[in-house]
């Protein structure tokens, strides 16, 4: 079995989420608004950290709004998610 050698045209995922970037004022009005948490099982300085993401939606697709990710307890991250709702 052979492999295929690897592709140089490969984009970082980085440069294409700027390419794609848009300005709030351009954006499309937003349907709903959802916060998302996914906890942390701890939360001492090694922990991972507590996903935190803002999505907006709007004709079936998903807008970031914004990542507030980090490592806290868990009234930390409560409080740092209903900032933004």
């Amino acid at each position: 079995m052979t492999s295929s050698p690897p592709s140089k045209a490969r984009c970082s995922p980085l440069a294409d989420i700027d390419r794609t970037r848009i300005k709030a004022a351009e954006g499309p009005g937003l349907t709903r608004v959802v916060v998302t948490i996914d906890p942390a099982v701890t939360s001492g300085e090694d922990s991972d950290e507590t996903g935190i993401v803002v999505v907006g939606e709007h004709d079936g697709h998903g807008y970031v709004l914004a990542d507030l990710s980090m490592r806290g307890t868990p009234g930390r991250l409560h409080a740092r998610g209903r900032q933004r709702v």
